[in-house]
């Protein structure tokens, strides 16, 4: 069963363990919505997409690093 870590709105689930208070999280399997905050902006994924592939000659294939 999916969980959602404390205000990162990613999905994932808790390893069973036997310290119930130190507990471990599984890879993160998604996010419950698009927006990211980079340097207090908001910033959704699909209007980046919109943008690129507006433009001549682009594939959609496409990765941002925010540095």
């Amino acid at each position: 069963l999916p969980i959602i870590r404390y205000r990162t709105r990613d999905l994932t689930r808790l390893l069973a363990g036997e310290n119930l208070a130190m507990r471990k999280m599984d890879k993160i399997v998604g996010r419950s919505d698009d927006m990211l905050i980079i340097r207090g902006v908001n910033v959704f994924p699909t209007q980046i997409e919109e943008q690129i592939l507006q433009v001549p000659h682009l594939v959609p294939n496409y990765e941002i690093l925010v540095t």
